[in-house]
């Protein structure tokens, strides 16, 4: 089963697209090419049109794990939820590896969030986390996603995820800026602080000037206004040393002046 995941641009795919119609012409029952058109078809979003080569191909090749793993996604994205469930575990049904299982799971969850499931979803989301030996950021923030909106202490399950994740894959951009926003979100103010100041030891250039900016917002929260001020003029002052060229970028100034509306607004209260 091979899950080739291969980068094209949309006028790459409806050229390799119109190639596969021709060699179809006189192949139509071609278990690769019905396979591999499906698969682009997909990945140009015309789902109708991936499930249709997919069910075809399935009809003389019942088991093609490979096509039932992309049909259950194509009738999720149809929102066909019941007929997906049906074939996600048909797939998960004909594989035995732990990154096959992790994929069918991974799909499952995307169902039953779809139906609103959201606890049933949450289980399937950590039995990939469990299965997966090196699990990406993406399945972590998934994972969080749905623990968000799986009840009353949805947040802080998610925040425990995705400590979790950061505990297990090292502290990514992507997973400690989620984190951050639950603590703020939650009022875990101190938290918050010490999670900007872990991500400051490594931070360089702008990022630093970043991560002031959202440091010094977290104690104005906090009703600390004295730190805050004291922060905002530290994150000015790291963009001062910014080098000329990178000062005029569009991201550099807008942060820029953001920070001087925030001093001018301490200095006039």
């Amino acid at each position: 089963m091979l899950f080739v995941n291969t980068v094209w641009s949309h006028g790459d795919l409806d050229h390799h697209i119109k190639q596969l119609d021709r060699q179809l012409l006189y192949n139509e029952d071609s278990q690769q090419l019905l396979l591999e058109r499906g698969r682009l078809h997909f990945e140009n979003g015309q789902f109708e049109k991936a499930k249709t080569d997919f069910e075809k191909l399935l009809q003389a090749h019942h088991d093609n794990s490979e096509a039932l793993f992309y049909l259950a996604q194509a009738h999720l994205r149809l929102h066909n939820l019941e007929q997906a469930e049906i074939i996600a575990n048909h797939f998960l049904a004909h594989v035995s590896s732990n990154t096959a299982i992790a994929k069918g799971a991974a799909v499952l969850s995307d169902i039953y969030a779809a139906k609103g499931y959201n606890i049933i979803a949450l289980y399937q989301y950590s039995r990939v986390l469990h299965l997966r030996n090196t699990p990406l950021p993406d399945h972590f923030l998934r994972t969080a996603l749905i623990a968000q909106e799986s009840g009353a202490n949805g947040k802080n399950l998610a925040l425990a995820i995705l400590n979790q994740g950061i505990k297990r894959i090292g502290p990514t951009v992507v997973l400690m800026q989620q984190a951050l926003a639950l603590e703020i979100e939650l009022k875990a103010y101190n938290k918050a602080i010490n999670r900007l100041n872990s991500m400051l030891k490594t931070a360089k250039g702008f990022r630093i000037s970043v991560l002031l900016e959202q440091k010094a917002r977290v104690f104005a929260l906090k009703g600390d206004i004295t730190t805050a001020h004291s922060e905002f003029l530290q994150a000015f002052k790291t963009i001062e040393l910014l080098p000329p060229a990178k000062q005029q970028l569009a991201p550099v100034k807008e942060l820029q002046k953001r920070i001087v509306e925030k001093i001018n607004s301490f200095t006039t209260n």
